[in-house]
């Protein structure tokens, strides 16, 4: 395997347990606010379709 994507994916590796995080912070405000209309993280960006 090419010594730059084993690089990659230890970016990737590294930074999942902040992801799941992330993720398991925007689950809990949308059971508390029923949407994600104030939620903000510096870890998740939303982007709206072209």
């Amino acid at each position: 395997m090419n010594t730059e994507i084993k690089k990659d994916i230890k970016k990737l590796m590294d930074k999942l347990p902040e992801v799941i995080a992330a993720k398991k912070r925007m689950s809990a405000h949308i059971k508390e606010y029923g949407s994600l209309e104030s939620f903000n993280d510096d870890h998740i960006k939303f982007v709206k379709p072209l």
